[in-house]
């Protein structure tokens, strides 16, 4: 939260953020930010969709369950106060090449857009942040 410093909530904020356990995680894969952002779902818990972690789990945008980097240059920041280099550079494995799944059975009833097992509003989140991360991919 270093571009809040100095606003009117910023000490709340960190005293929230650092008032229990913290888990940090390091996503590695094409559109690894757009994934983490469908997945964490918008900061305003209002405004995420149902599925996502805030979604379904938050209700005060003030008091966020989770932090997700907004794009990559904020990745590369937010990763480096958690891990060291060596710690991200440990490969166990190949990347996996993705695996295009097929659709499930639609139901007669079920509209078009939940065929992937999505709402349409996963659906424009995911877009949306798959957009943002975009330029990251590029730059690598």
């Amino acid at each position: 939260y270093a571009s809040l410093k100095g606003g009117a909530s910023f000490k709340e904020k960190v005293e929230f953020l650092t008032s229990g356990p913290s888990i940090a995680t390091a996503w590695e894969a094409p559109g690894a930010v757009a994934a983490a952002q469908a997945t964490a779902g918008d900061a305003n818990p209002a405004k995420a969709a149902r599925g996502s972690i805030r979604g379904d789990l938050a209700i005060d945008p003030e008091r966020n369950l989770l932090e997700c980097s907004a794009d990559g240059p904020g990745a590369q920041r937010d990763l480096a106060l958690w891990f060291t280099t060596e710690e991200l550079g440990k490969v166990t494995a190949p990347p996996a090449k993705p695996v295009k799944a097929a659709a499930p059975p639609t139901a007669a009833a079920a509209p078009p857009a939940d065929t992937a097992g999505q709402t349409k509003a996963q659906k424009k989140e995911a877009k949306k942040a798959e957009k943002s991360s975009d330029s990251v991919t590029r730059d690598k």
